[in-house]
C-alpha cells in the first residue's frame, strides 16, 4: 500500500512557497504536479457507489477521479470506522461531507490539497475562568497555523491562526491541552498556573501516510504502476543501526534477495549478490547507481550518512533498463538532496571500538605441542643421522628446512647432543606460549572514529547541500590505519519555470598506512619473538632456511635470511595516498507540461598511489640479495641485486564518463489512464590505467639508488644460484614493471513505457540495445536488444473486495524479461603476454604467452528473467510481499577444449549455462502505534537455488562447476570408521567399506551441499519508547555446508582433538578419533563426510539504543533543533547448527567467539 501525499498544513501564505520544500513530503508534491487536470477540475463531478469501506478507499477514489491529493493523520483515518457513499456527478464538497459526517473528522481545502483532522467545537462564552494563550511553531521557528488545541477529555477546543496564536479557556488549573498537527508529534501541555503556554512542535512524519516514489534511477514512478521487483530501504530504518564506514554492512538482511556475508566467500570474494550467483567468470556484484548514474568508484566513496534510500532491482522488468549490466540487479542510491528554507547545520560523530583478541578462547589443543614433538619425531626418524649433515651443509642445507623441534631431535639423532639435552630444549619450548607476547607486540584496541557536518537550505530558486566528512581508522594491528576525508556539494538552479539546472560534486582523498604483521596462524605457540635481552628473534616462517644452514651463509659473507617479525613491521612499510572525484551535472527542460528533457551525465576519477619501502636490514632484501647473489670465483660474490632500500611503486587511474539525453513523459487521460514513458540514449566510457615500478639499491635520504641489471634479474633464475637460497622470494620483471591499459566503450539507446488503467491494472515494457568494444564481430550477435514486459493488478481496488475491512492492499505482479552481465577474460582479438621461455633453463629465449584466442561470437552472458510478486497490506498495520523468481543465465563465458590446430588446446567462449530459482518473504509490522510507545518488526527471507545446467569441461567432478550441482558445490567420500589395525576405512561406489585409497576415494566421491547459503534470514525489532529507542537484529544463513580443519599435528598451532587418535584394538569403538598414522591421512580426511558439516548459524547482529533530547527546553534553549545520542553492540554472539558449534561468522574454526564492536554515535542540529 502506498501513502498519499502530505502537505504541512497552516503554514503562511508568505512562507509556504519558501519552506514546503525543506518537509520530506516533497515527493508528494511532485506526484501532484504530474497528475494532470483541467482548470475546471474544482468543479468536476464525482459518481461513486461504496458500501460498508474504509474511509481511506474513499479518499484514494476521491483523488483519482479529481486529481486532489490528501494530507491527514494516518491512526485518525485508519481508526475511523467504515463508511457508505453513494453519489452521481457530486462536488467534492458533498462527497466529503457524506464521507466526514459522524466521524468526528473535518477537511479543509487549501489549493489542490485537502487536510483531513480532528473536528473542534469551538468553547462557548462564559464556559470556563480561565484564559491561556500562547503561540505554537515548529522547529526551525516558523509559527503554524490550523494547529488543533484541545482541551483533553473534550471535544472542546480551537487552532491556531496564521500567525500561529491561540485562545482557549479551561475550568482549572488541572486541565491539560493537547496540541495536535498533522506532520508532527502531539503534545500534552498541563496548565497548571501558567498564563501563557508556547509549543515547538516536533516533527513526526512516521505518523504520515505520504507517498513513497519508486526510483530506478533512469525514472520515479508510483508503486502502484509498478510490474517489478524492487525493494527499498527509507532512510529511517537504514539508520535504526549505527553505519560507521560501510553501508553495506548495514543492508544486511534487510531488503528480500540481497546477500550480503562477510564471513563467507565465493572465489575469495565475501558474499555480495542479488538473487545467487548468475556467472562462472563474469562480474558478480550488482550494479552500485548514485543519484542516477552507475558508479565505477570503490563502495567506500559513498558517505553513509549522505544516503536518503536505497532501493534494489531484482528482475528483469526492474532492471533491463541497464542493459548489460543488469544481470546481477541493481543496487540504486539516492543521497540527500538540497532543501529550501534556512540554512540547516547538522553535525554527526561516531566513535566505535573493538577489543584485542582473546587467543585463551581459541580452540587450539592445550597440548598441541606434544603432537608437534611426535610428528617432528616422525620426520627426524625417517631421515636418519644425516639429516644434521644435510642442514649445515654448504651446498644442500637450504633443501632442508624444518621447524625447531625438528632441528633439536635431528641433533639428537646424529649424536650432536645428548637426549637430555634434547629433552631439556623440547621441554623449554613447549612450556612457552606467544600468544600473550604477540598481542601484546602487535596488537591494540582498533578504533574508527567519523565525524560528518552537512549544511542545507535555499530558497525556491536555488537549493544548496553540502557536507564534510571525516573517518580516522585505526587497525587491530600496530601500524595499521586508514583515514579518508570527504567533501560534498549539490547545487539546484531553477532558472525558469522550465528550466532547472544541478550539479554535485564530491572529492575524497585517502591516506594508509600498512606494516607486515604476521598473522599468529603463521608462528609456532613456542617461538618467541623476542629474546630475554628484548633483542628480536626469527622464526620459522618466511626464513626459507634453517638456522645452522643460515649461519653458513653469515660465514661465507653473505646475508641473514632469517625473518624477524617484529624487525620486519619496522623496516617495511606502504604508504597509500589515493583520491576520487565525481561530477554529476543535469539540466531539465519542461518542453510541455507533460513532457521534459533530461540531458545529463556524470565524470568518475579514481587515482591511487602506493609506495612500498623495504629497508636494507628487512628481510624481504636480505633474502633477494641472496637469491641473486652469485659466486664470482675470486673468493666472494656478486650481488646482481644490490644492498640498500627496495622501493616499490603503483600508480592506477580510473577514470569513467556517461552522457545521457532522456525524454520523460508522464501524462494522464480522462482521469483513467496513466503514461510514463522515458527513451533516451548513453554513452558511457570506462578507462582503466595501471602502472608499477620499482627502484633497487634505493637509499631514502639522498634518493639515489645502484644500478641494476634488470634482464639479468628478468631473465635467469640462476643455476649458481640455487646453491644459496633457491626458495628466497625473487621478482622477475613482470613483478617490477608493469603498464596496463584496459578501455571499455558503450553505445546504448533504450525505452521504458508503463501504462495505468482506473490505478487497477498496469502493463510495461522495456528495451535497451548495448553496443561495445568487448563484442564480437560476428554480425548475428549485434545488436540484439534485452527486453522485459510486466503486468500488475490491483485486487484491492476491485469492487468484489471493497467489504474486506482487514485487506488495506493487494496486488498481483508479474514480469519476463532478459538482462545481461559483461566478462571480460574473452576478447574479439588474438591477445599475447611477452615472457621468457626456461625449457633451456641456461639459455632462456623471449617469447609469447597466449592469453586469449580471437573470439568473432563473443557477446553478453544473458539471463532469462521469470518472476511473480504479492505485494499486501492487512490489518492497516502489517505489509508485505511474497515473490517467486527463476533466473536462467545462458551464454556463459568458461574454458573450453578447441581444435588445437587454431593454436591452442581451451579457449574461453560462451557456452555455460547456470540457473537460479528462489522465493522470497518480506514482513513489516506495526504492532502498536502511540505516540508514546511504538513497536516495529520486519521480517526477511529468501531462498536460493542455483544450479549449473550446462558446462562442457574436462575438469574432475571434484570441481564446484558440475552439471546439476550449485556453483559452490563441496564434494567429499563417505567415511566409514577405522578398522582393528587403526586404519581409515571408506565406503566404495558399491557401498562396501574398505580399506582407504586414493582409487576408491576418486571413484566414490559424493555431492555434500553447496558452500554458500541458500537461506539467509533477518528479524529486527524496534521499540520506540516516549524519547528512548532500542532496536535489535538476528540474523540467520543457512542451507550450506563447510569444511572442518582436520586436527593435523603438522600444524603451526593444532586444533582441539589432534592427540585423540587410535591407539589399541578396540579404539575403533570410538568415532570421534583420528587414524593410527594419522599423519598420512590428513589431506583425505579433509575430504571425508566427517569433516563436512552443516554451516547454518544465527548472529545476534546489533543492539542499537537510542535517546532523543529533541524539543526538551535546555537544547532549545542552546539553540538545537535536535540532539540525539545512540550508543550500539554489533557482532555480539553467534550460535552454529552443528555439534562443534563452528560459526562461519567467527572467521576461523580455531575461534569460538564473535569480537563485538562498541559504537557511540551523537547528532546535533542547529
Amino acid at each position: 500500500m502506498y501513502k498519499n501525499y502530505t502537505k504541512k498544513l497552516g503554514i503562511p501564505n508568505s512562507l509556504y512557497h519558501k519552506i514546503l520544500l525543506i518537509m520530506r513530503l516533497t515527493t508528494v508534491i511532485l506526484i501532484a504536479s504530474l497528475v494532470q487536470v483541467s482548470a475546471s477540475t474544482f468543479a468536476q463531478r464525482i459518481t461513486m457507489d461504496r458500501r460498508n469501506v474504509s474511509l481511506e478507499t474513499i479518499l484514494k477514489d476521491i483523488r483519482t477521479q479529481t486529481g486532489y491529493s490528501f494530507v491527514y493523520d494516518v491512526m485518525a483515518v485508519n481508526n475511523a470506522k467504515n463508511v457508505s457513499v453513494s453519489v452521481t456527478e457530486a462536488e467534492i464538497n458533498d462527497v466529503l461531507n457524506k464521507a466526514l459526517n459522524g466521524l468526528g473528522l473535518d477537511y479543509k481545502i487549501d489549493g489542490k490539497i485537502i487536510s483531513i483532522r480532528q473536528q473542534i467545537n469551538e468553547v462557548k462564552s462564559g464556559q470556563t475562568s480561565i484564559e491561556i494563550r500562547g503561540r505554537v511553531v515548529d522547529n526551525q521557528g516558523y509559527p503554524l497555523s490550523d494547529v488543533s488545541v484541545i482541551l483533553k477529555g473534550t471535544k472542546v477546543g480551537t487552532a491556531t491562526d496564521i500567525d500561529g496564536n491561540y485562545i482557549i479557556k479551561v475550568p482549572d488549573p488541572n486541565s491539560v491541552l493537547i496540541f495536535s498537527y498533522v506532520g508532527f508529534k502531539t503534545q500534552e501541555m498541563p496548565v497548571k498556573e501558567q498564563n501563557r503556554i508556547n509549543v515547538v512542535m516536533e516533527m513526526g512524519i512516521s505518523n504520515l501516510d505520504e507517498v513513497v516514489l519508486i526510483t530506478t534511477g533512469y525514472q520515479r514512478i508510483k508503486p502502484e504502476q509498478s510490474t517489478g521487483s524492487i525493494s527499498t530501504l527509507q532512510e529511517k530504518q537504514f539508520n535504526s543501526r549505527i553505519n560507521t564506514t560501510d553501508f553495506i554492512i548495514g543492508l544486511q538482511n534487510k531488503l528480500p534477495g540481497l546477500l550480503v556475508n562477510n564471513d563467507i566467500k565465493y572465489k575469495e570474494e565475501p558474499l555480495f549478490q542479488i538473487r545467487g550467483i548468475s556467472t562462472f567468470n563474469g562480474i558478480r556484484k550488482p550494479l552500485i547507481v548514485v543519484d542516477g548514474y552507475p558508479t565505477e568508484l570503490e563502495l567506500a566513496s559513498i558517505n553513509p550518512n549522505e544516503i536518503e534510500s536505497i532501493t534494489i532491482l531484482k528482475d528483469a522488468a526492474a532492471a533491463t533498463i541497464y542493459g548489460a549490466r543488469s544481470s546481477n540487479g541493481v543496487i540504486v542510491i539516492e543521497r540527500k538532496k538540497a532543501k529550501a528554507g534556512r540554512s540547516v547545520v547538522n553535525f554527526r560523530s561516531t566513535a566505535s571500538f573493538t577489543p584485542k583478541e582473546n587467543y585463551e578462547r581459541y580452540r587450539w589443543d592445550k597440548d598441541g605441542f606434544k603432537a608437534t614433538v611426535e610428528n617432528a619425531k616422525a620426520t627426524a626418524d625417517f631421515q636418519g643421522p644425516i639429516l644434521w649433515e644435510f642442514m649445515k651443509d654448504p651446498y644442500m642445507g637450504s633443501y632442508f628446512t624444518f621447524p625447531t623441534p625438528v632441528n633439536i631431535l635431528s641433533q639428537g639423532t646424529a649424536g650432536v647432543i645428548t637426549e637430555e639435552e634434547v629433552n631439556r630444549q623440547l621441554d623449554s619450548l613447549g612450556a612457552y606460549n606467544n600468544t600473550k607476547d604477540y598481542s601484546r607486540l602487535f596488537l591494540r584496541t582498533a578504533v574508527t572514529q567519523t565525524y560528518n557536518v552537512d549544511l542545507s537550505g535555499g530558497s525556491d530558486k536555488a537549493l544548496y547541500y553540502f557536507s564534510s566528512n571525516y573517518v580516522g581508522g585505526r587497525s587491530a594491528q600496530i601500524k595499521n590505519d586508514n583515514n579518508r576525508f570527504q567533501v560534498t556539494g549539490r547545487t539546484l538552479f531553477n532558472l525558469s519555470k522550465k528550466i532547472s539546472f544541478e550539479v554535485g560534486t564530491s572529492y575524497q582523498e585517502l591516506r594508509k598506512n600498512a606494516a607486515p604483521v604476521p598473522g599468529i596462524e603463521s608462528l609456532y605457540a613456542y617461538e618467541r619473538l623476542q629474546d630475554e635481552n628484548g633483542n628480536h628473534s626469527p622464526v620459522f616462517s618466511n626464513s626459507f632456511v634453517n638456522p645452522y644452514y643460515n649461519q653458513t651463509l653469515i660465514d661465507a659473507g653473505l646475508s641473514d635470511n632469517l625473518y624477524y617479525p617484529l624487525q620486519e613491521v619496522n623496516e617495511v612499510s606502504e604508504k597509500t595516498h589515493g583520491m576520487n572525484t565525481r561530477i554529476t551535472a543535469d539540466l531539465r527542460y519542461n518542453i510541455l507540461k507533460d513532457l521534459n528533457l533530461h540531458i545529463g551525465g556524470v565524470y568518475e576519477r579514481a587515482k591511487s598511489e602506493a609506495n612500498n619501502l623495504a629497508t636494507e636490514n628487512s628481510s624481504i632484501v636480505r633474502q633477494f640479495m641472496n637469491y641473486y647473489a652469485e659466486d664470482d670465483f675470486m673468493g666472494g660474490y656478486k650481488y646482481n641485486f644490490p644492498k640498500g632500500s627496495f622501493l616499490r611503486n603503483s600508480l592506477t587511474d580510473n577514470r569513467s564518463y556517461t552522457a545521457r539525453a532522456q525524454l520523460n513523459y508522464d501524462k494522464q487521460f480522462a482521469g483513467d489512464h496513466f503514461i510514463n514513458l522515458i527513451a533516451g540514449g548513453e554513452i558511457r566510457d570506462i578507462v582503466d590505467k595501471s602502472h608499477a615500478s620499482a627502484i633497487i639499491g634505493y637509499d631514502d635520504q639522498t634518493l639515489i639508488h645502484e644500478s641494476v641489471d634488470y634482464k639479468y634479474l628478468d631473465t635467469y633464475t640462476g643455476y649458481a644460484m640455487a646453491m644459496f637460497a633457491p626458495f628466497n622470494p625473487y621478482a622477475s620483471y613482470q613483478d617490477l614493471f608493469r603498464l596496463t591499459e584496459n578501455v571499455n566503450r558503450f553505445v546504448s539507446v533504450y525505452s521504458n513505457l508503463i501504462y495505468t488503467f482506473k490505478e487497477k491494472y498496469s502493463l510495461s515494457g522495456s528495451l535497451r540495445v548495448d553496443q561495445s568494444n568487448l563484442f564480437g564481430t560476428d554480425p548475428k550477435y549485434q545488436y540484439k536488444p534485452l527486453w522485459s514486459l510486466g503486468a500488475g493488478w490491483n485486487i484491492d481496488r476491485e469492487n468484489f473486495l471493497q467489504g474486506a475491512s482487514w485487506l488495506n492492499a493487494l496486488k498481483l505482479r508479474a514480469a519476463y524479461g532478459f538482462n545481461g552481465n559483461v566478462a571480460k577474460n574473452s576478447l574479439p582479438q588474438v591477445i599475447a603476454q611477452a615472457s621468457n621461455n626456461f625449457f633451456n633453463q641456461n639459455n632462456p629465449v623471449r617469447s609469447l604467452f597466449l592469453l586469449s584466442h580471437a573470439n568473432s561470437g563473443l557477446r553478453w552472458e544473458k539471463t532469462n528473467n521469470i518472476n511473480i510478486g504479492v505485494d499486501y497490506s492487512i490489518f492497516k498495520n502489517i505489509t508485505g510481499n511474497v515473490e517467486y523468481y527463476r533466473k536462467k543465465s545462458t551464454d556463459l563465458l568458461a574454458t573450453s577444449q578447441i581444435d588445437p590446430s587454431k593454436g591452442g588446446s581451451f579457449a574461453t567462449i560462451n557456452q555455460a549455462s547456470v540457473q537460479n530459482t528462489g522465493l522470497e518473504f518480506n514482513l513489516n509490522a506495526n504492532w502498536i502505534s502511540h505516540r508514546k510507545f511504538n513497536w516495529n518488526s520486519g521480517l526477511v527471507m529468501a531462498h536460493n537455488e542455483n544450479k549449473v545446467l550446462q558446462f562442457y569441461h574436462v575438469e574432475p567432478a571434484l570441481r564446484a562447476r558440475t552439471i546439476g550441482r550449485p556453483l559452490g558445490a563441496i564434494f567429499n567420500y563417505h567415511h566409514a570408521g577405522l578398522d582393528a589395525d587403526g586404519e581409515m576405512l571408506i565406503t566404495d561406489k558399491n557401498g562396501v567399506n574398505q580399506k582407504f585409497t586414493p582409487e576408491l576415494y576418486n571413484e566414490g566421491i559424493l555431492f555434500a551441499g553447496n558452500r554458500i547459503p541458500s537461506f539467509n534470514m533477518g528479524l529486527s525489532n524496534r521499540f520506540d519508547i516516549g524519547r528512548f529507542c532500542l532496536y535489535g537484529m538476528v540474523n540467520y544463513f543457512g542451507g550450506m555446508v563447510t569444511e572442518l580443519p582436520i586436527p593435523d599435528a603438522g600444524a603451526v598451532r593444532p586444533i582441539e582433538g589432534v592427540n585423540n587418535f587410535w591407539k589399541a584394538p578396540g579404539d575403533e569403538a570410538n568415532p570421534d578419533l583420528l587414524p593410527k598414522q594419522r599423519y598420512l591421512y590428513t589431506s583425505w580426511l579433509a575430504r571425508s563426510d566427517k569433516y563436512t558439516v552443516n554451516a547454518a548459524y544465527f548472529t545476534l547482529g546489533d543492539i542499537t539504543t537510542a535517546y532523543s533530547f529533541k524539543g526538551m527546553g535546555w537544547t532549545r534553549k542552546a539553540g538545537l533543533s535536535d540532539l540525539e545520542v545512540k550508543l550500539q553492540a554489533s557482532n555480539l554472539y553467534t550460535v552454529a547448527l552443528n555439534k562443534q558449534n563452528f560459526s562461519l561468522a567467527t572467521g576461523s574454526f580455531a575461534k569460538s567467539y564473535l569480537t563485538p564492536t562498541y559504537s557511540f554515535f551523537v547528532n546535533v542540529s542547529f
